[in-house]
Formats: C-alpha cells, sequence, structure tokens
C-alpha cells in the first residue's frame, strides 16, 4: 500500500502505508517524499505528502534486507571478519511500514498539493546525484585499495599488466572526482536563485560512474585473483594460532616470509587442498 495521509490533527498530519528508505534502520530522519510522478489532472491527492521523518517514531516498523555478508550480533550467519569490507560498506535497504504515524506539521514539507509532489520529483536529483556520485567514488577508492594491497601482498604491483589494470581502475576514480569537482567549481544558479552543481557535469560523471561500474568491478576481481577462494577464514586462523604461535601470513615474491615458518603455511596449503579439488 502507498504511503498515504489518513486524517490530519492540531498537531499533525496521520499517514500509513509503505516507502523504500535506503538505510532507515540506522539512520535517525528520512526525507520522505510520493512514489507517484504522474498525477494526471489531479490538484490535491491524499497521497501527495513529503515530510522529514524521525525515525523513531510510534506506528514505525523496518523490514531489513540482510546484509551483504551476514552479520554478527543478531545474525550471525559468519564471522564479520571474513569480510572485513562488506561489512562495512554495506547500505542496507529497508522497506518502513508507517502504521498511522503521526507527522508533526512543523516535518510537513507539502500536503495533498500534486503540483508540490511533481516540482520534488522533477527537480529533487539537482542536489541529490551529487551525493549520489559522491558514494560512488568511495567505492572507488575502496575497490582501488583492496586490488592493491592484494598485488601488493603477492608481490606483482610491478608487473606491467597488473599496472595496467590498477592505472585503468585510478583513471576511472579520478574521472569521478574530476566531475565532482568541476560541478561546484562551475555551479550554476537553479531556476529559484539558489546556487547548485553544474547539472551537465554532474550528470555526466554519474554516467561516468555507472557506466564503467561493471568493467571496474571485473578488473578489480581479476586483481584479487583465486586469493578470494582460497584464503583460509577467521575460524581458521584462530584453531591454529594459540598451537603454532604465529600472529599474520604475508608471504610475497619479493620480501619473502614474514612471521610465519614453512610448517604453518604447509598445514595452511594442505587443509585448502580438498577445496581446491572440489572446486576445479
Amino acid at each position: 500500500m502507498l504511503l498515504h495521509v489518513v486524517k490530519e490533527t492540531d498537531a499533525g498530519t496521520v499517514v500509513r502505508g509503505a516507502k523504500y528508505e535506503t538505510a532507515a534502520a540506522y539512520a535517525n530522519q528520512a526525507f520522505t517524499k510520493p512514489t507517484i510522478a504522474n498525477w494526471g489532472n489531479a490538484e490535491l491527492s491524499d497521497y501527495a505528502v513529503g515530510f522529514i521523518c524521525d525515525l523513531s517514531s510510534s506506528g514505525l516498523k523496518f523490514l531489513c534486507r540482510g546484509g551483504f555478508a551476514g552479520a554478527h550480533g543478531g545474525c550471525p550467519r559468519v564471522d564479520h571478519r571474513d569480510y572485513p569490507l562488506a561489512n562495512r560498506f554495506d547500505e542496507v535497504d529497508t522497506i518502513v511500514i508507517f502504521d498511522n504515524v503521526l507527522i508533526p506539521w512543523e516535518n510537513v514539507l507539502f500536503y495533498r498539493h500534486t503540483r508540490a509532489a511533481i516540482f520534488i520529483r522533477a527537480t529533487l536529483h539537482r542536489y541529490s546525484a551529487f551525493a549520489f556520485v559522491q558514494r560512488t567514488l568511495k567505492q572507488a577508492d575502496q575497490m582501488i585499495g583492496t586490488a592493491l594491497f592484494n598485488a601488493r601482498q603477492t608481490g606483482l604491483e610491478k608487473q606491467p599488466a597488473v599496472q595496467e589494470k590498477l592505472s585503468e581502475l585510478a583513471i576511472w576514480r579520478e574521472g569521478i572526482n574530476a566531475h565532482l569537482t568541476a560541478s561546484i567549481a562551475l555551479g550554476e544558479t537553479s531556476p529559484a536563485g539558489l546556487m547548485m552543481p553544474n547539472q551537465s557535469l554532474l550528470m555526466t560523471g554519474r554516467c561516468h560512474a555507472l557506466n564503467n561500474l561493471p568493467k571496474m568491478m571485473h578488473i578489480a576481481r581479476e586483481l584479487c585473483g583465486g586469493q578470494i577462494c582460497v584464503t583460509p577464514n577467521v575460524a581458521t586462523f584462530d584453531r591454529l594460532r594459540p598451537s603454532l604461535g604465529w600472529t599474520n601470513i604475508t608471504p610475497s615474491m619479493t620480501t619473502g616470509w614474514k612471521k610465519i615458518d614453512a610448517s604453518c603455511w604447509l598445514l595452511l596449503v594442505t587443509s585448502s587442498i580438498p577445496i581446491m579439488l572440489a572446486t576445479g
């Protein structure tokens, strides 16, 4: 059921229905706006309502999808240390159920006016796209750091083929950053007389970031190589650490072994043989 007005009171408007809000489970407030874009000729509608919602309000329920790598705490499917990046960069998508939630009048942005709803839908991207592209920039930083760490760990960062792939990631990242920077440096005036990012540069940066994202993800996976599937999990390290007395494994083709003796590494390799046989 789409979010809509049920009634109004002296304290505010009461709304009911469901709305998709990214990260609502751990946010303080949400800018809630209509999903409908085509209102026809109607001037007023109970579905044309926009407001700032305090996510601690009475009557709210949250339906969250599972994390990319499980979680620890309420849903301990995996050890969070096995997926250090996925557990830190995951944005939990949430369906928020409004069960007769009171929205104070001071938090209401527009109320039942379809023209206001149309205006918000048509102009919000002028500003929201900047944060969207900026988020992709941070994901690019994550991918470069992960790929470079893996290349250095195996001593392959000096290989021309590896450097070429790393440079592709860096060029993609700097292209995103350049469009964001230029959109602010060459900011323009909105129809209402406010400053807004340069729309042409901002939207070009958005296309550059997303159109190249699948290719960049593929390159990052290639640079990580087989380490993704053959690296022992945290439980294995925890089980072996007390008896073997080592704390870290960083074998490198260029710098040799660090903090590990041959017997420890041989034990880990032989314990991985059944896995490699089963998968290859």
